[in-house]
């Protein structure tokens, strides 16, 4: 999904360097999921209920 792979690119181009490890290794976990979900996530669509999914998710709404 284009949309999404721009989301999350602008957004790792932006921040990531300055993510600790844990935030990181929640990405990661964060970039498993799969696209539709993740999209209805980043789009407001769905509320995710990991909390350390959350919070990378407000980060990467901004």
């Amino acid at each position: 999904m284009q949309e999404l792979d721009t989301l999350l690119n602008d957004y790792l181009d932006a921040y990531y360097t300055g993510l600790d490890e844990p935030a990181k290794d929640a990405l990661e976990q964060l970039l498993d999921t799969e696209d539709d979900t993740l999209w209805l996530w980043l789009s407001g669509q769905k509320a995710c209920e990991n909390l350390a999914f959350t919070h990378l998710i407000n980060d990467i709404r901004r």
